[in-house]
Formats: C-alpha cells, sequence, structure tokens
C-alpha cells in the first residue's frame, strides 16, 4: 500500500505510533491489519520508546485529543535523524520525499538570503553627512574608497594620483563606471569628488 509521505512530512510532529508504521513503510491510517511477517513496526515501536526512555529521543510538545492520551510528539526531521542512526533503512518514498524537502528548504533559505544581502545598503552608497553635497552620485562611492584605501594605506592620503587611481579600480569593481556605463573613469576626475573633502 502506497504511503502519503508528502502528508505525513508536512505535520509538525508525530506520535511514536505513526512514526513506527512510516519507518516501516506502512500507513498509520490503514484500516486492517499490516502486513508485516517480520514484525518490523513492533520492532521500530520497541526501539523508538527504549530511546524515549532513556532521553535519546526528544519531544517537542504533548499531543492533543487527536491522540491517545498525553502522548508526546516527535518533529519528522527528529524521529528520521534517529532512524539513520540506529541503521534503520528508510522507506525508499520516504527518503526520497525527505531529500527532496531538504532540497526545497535549502533553495528557499538561499533564496531568503541572497534577497536579504541584495537588499541591503551598500556602504558605498550611504552619504557621509560631514561631506559637502555630492554633485554627482559617483561622488559618495568614490569618497567612501577613499577614507578605506587610506585607512589600509595611511601614506595614501598624500599622494593623489595614487590614490585616485586605485579608487577607479575599486569603482570598477563595484560596477561605477562614466555615463554609459562602459569606460572606468578618469584618475583626474576622481580629484573632483576629493575636493574640499576631509579623508582622515
Amino acid at each position: 500500500m502506497d504511503v502519503d509521505y508528502n502528508y505525513y512530512l508536512k505535520k509538525d510532529v508525530w506520535s511514536i505510533f505513526e512514526a513506527s508504521y512510516l519507518l516501516s513503510g506502512f500507513d498509520p491510517n490503514f484500516n486492517g491489519t499490516a502486513n508485516d511477517p517480520d514484525k518490523k513496526i513492533k520492532k521500530i515501536d520497541d526501539l523508538l520508546k527504549a530511546s524515549v526512555s532513556v532521553g535519546k529521543l526528544k519531544h517537542c510538545c504533548i499531543l492533543g485529543k487527536y491522540y491517545n492520551g498525553n502522548e508526546y510528539g516527535y518533529e519528522p526531521k527528529i524521529i528520521i535523524e534517529w532512524a539513520i542512526s540506529k541503521q534503520i533503512e528508510l522507506p525508499e518514498q520516504l527518503q526520497k520525499k525527505t531529500e527532496e524537502r531538504k532540497s526545497q528548504i535549502d533553495s528557499a533559505h538561499f533564496n531568503t538570503k541572497k534577497a536579504h544581502t541584495n537588499n541591503a545598503p551598500k556602504p558605498w552608497k550611504i552619504h557621509n553627512t560631514q561631506d559637502p553635497k555630492p554633485a554627482q552620485e559617483w561622488y559618495t562611492a568614490a569618497r567612501y574608497f577613499a577614507r578605506k584605501i587610506i585607512t589600509e594605506d595611511p601614506s595614501l592620503s598624500t599622494k593623489r594620483d595614487l590614490l585616485t587611481a586605485k579608487i577607479v579600480k575599486d569603482l570598477d569593481s563595484v560596477g561605477i563606471k562614466k555615463r554609459g556605463g562602459k569606460h572606468s573613469f578618469n584618475p583626474g576626475t576622481i580629484k573632483k569628488a576629493l575636493s574640499n573633502v576631509n579623508l582622515e
């Protein structure tokens, strides 16, 4: 009989009864006697209860009225990790669906992290309120990189030609170029952004 593992993996918790059946490849809601000549369900049930009794399985809640008594509930992830640690071979479909869900969760996490990263303010776009109002938008970035470069090598504060050449490279690295976006700035042009600006 096919088990709808997609459904069970969406549940927040499994009871020991459910876990025993699912790890054995049977549907806990099957109305009848499971064809289990090797008594796999009972063996896994015994192992689970033994692990619970010595604190090897961490429950997350007491189950409600839809379960028997005050039975504890366990996250599917915890149950599956426990089964693997006991070298219990997962049913093929359970293993497949578990891997699919993990891949989906990892992908969602990556995309969320990427979105947060993309939405984060770029430090070279933030105007320093101590600076004169920038005549061009790129002035703010040029001043940011100038301060960053001088912090790393203070001797460049008096070597404007070398400083502006490095600023051009940093501007290129973040995609800031001349109008049209194809050519790098001339170092001499960068000096305009640094005029009357304290870079120390």
